[in-house]
């Protein structure tokens, strides 16, 4: 039986390479509040981890509405279980132990190192410098490891954009704007301190940003899972599309040649098969852009980020492909509120004024909060769809 466990300290916990730092308190609230968001994505016959944050009663009110498989289980000393966390870490490794999770289940020390090297921004800088000899392709990306790299960096480029090789959403990335500061010296030189390398980008005009959802496994090395197209709001993750496949490919097709399209999807399935699938199995995330070059022609950068863990991109199609109708399409949402009580009202004005419309184990239109909400609940994911008005009228 898979195990499912929703860990979203996991880019931090790369960082800190240790099982027992303590999260910071927004990133613990997360956990506890978004703790169900694996039963959207988890196999049927699967289980999900009976820990703080989750609701019964939650999971018993969507068993009757939709087509969900799924257990909860507390105990784990007592069966077989395959240990499925959003990300690999040393901190998550320490939970599952906690969980009862025998040892012999878990990835070994070896295993887990490799999965943290190939996780850090320099394997995407690899991968792209295979890529960006495409046409229709730009992208420039380097892994530095000095100090006067970086300044070097910026005196050619200009305007450059400095990732620490591990961090999170929106978090670990240093904005230069033509000039190199002694903020920025000191930004760069602690990253390389603590870390070994940064990598570098120019900052490219971006038009949408989008990724491409992969699967890797060891025994038949990476495959294409599909397209998913998202939000951001200053390099911070915020949402994504829901819709389905062939609308994702044409809109983007309208910007890129499908050749391209596939001719990249191939690349990247024959890169990741060769460097990531041989040591990781498990969902792998390629983040791309449509830009915009200098003579204004749309181009597209077919590697920005790579995501080896389970990403809201992939939770978002999967939830699509499950849950929702073909004919639908709307906005898989993650929103953080700080002030006490405030979700469950913008919960319950949403439930009364969007109510959801499900029809055989599908969502055609409407407002749906895909985690429990009550007074102390601080971040929410929710989706809202809208239908084309044969699909809702069938239904009702």
């Amino acid at each position: 039986m898979k195990l499912y466990f929703f860990n979203p300290d996991h880019d931090i916990a790369l960082a800190c390479h240790d099982a027992n730092y303590t999260s910071p308190k927004l990133v613990c609230l997360m956990e506890r509040d978004l703790a169900m968001l694996p039963m959207w994505y988890a196999e049927s016959g699967s289980a999900l981890y009976n820990g703080e944050g989750v609701d019964s009663r939650f999971l018993r009110s969507l068993k009757e509405l939709f087509p969900i498989d799924i257990s909860l289980l507390t105990d784990c000393s007592t069966m077989q279980v395959e240990p499925q966390p959003w990300g690999w870490d040393l901190k998550v490794m320490k939970r599952f132990r906690q969980m009862g999770v025998d040892n012999n289940l878990l990835p070994d020390d070896p295993q887990l190192e490799h999965v943290r090297e190939l996780s850090g921004r320099a394997l995407a800088v690899g991968i792209l410098d295979r890529l960006r000899a495409m046409e229709h392709v730009i992208g420039e990306s380097s892994v530095l490891t000095m100090v006067e790299e970086c300044r070097s960096y910026v005196r050619k480029f200009g305007k450059v954009v400095f990732k620490s090789p591990w961090s999170s959403s929106g978090r670990g990335l240093r904005w230069c704007y033509d000039s190199f500061t002694d903020k920025e010296e000191g930004w760069c030189k602690n990253v390389i301190a603590a870390q070994g390398y940064l990598t570098a980008s120019p900052i490219y005009r971006c038009k949408q940003d989008f990724a491409m959802e992969f699967w890797c496994d060891k025994r038949v090395g990476a495959s294409f899972s599909g397209y998913s197209i998202f939000d951001t709001q200053e390099g911070r993750y915020a949402g994504n599309v829901l819709m389905s496949q062939q609308r994702m490919e044409q809109i983007l097709a309208a910007s890129i040649p499908e050749e391209v399209l596939l001719k990249v999807r191939a690349a990247l399935e024959e890169q990741l098969g060769t460097l990531v699938a041989p040591y990781y199995t498990g969902p792998v995330g390629v983040d791309m852009m449509i830009c915009e070059n200098e003579e204004g022609r749309t181009v597209l950068h077919p590697c920005v980020e790579i995501n080896l863990r389970m990403t809201m991109g992939m939770l978002a199609k999967i939830f699509f492909d499950c849950y929702v109708s073909e004919r639908s399409e709307g906005f898989f949402r993650i929103e953080y509120v700080s002030a006490p009580n405030r979700i469950r009202e913008l919960h319950h004005e949403a439930s009364k004024q969007c109510a959801p419309l499900i029809r055989d184990g599908r969502l055609i239109q409407g407002y749906l909060s895909l985690i429990p909400v009550n007074p102390q609940t601080r971040y929410r994911v929710y989706v809202t769809l809208t239908s084309c008005t044969s699909d809702a009228t069938n239904a009702l």
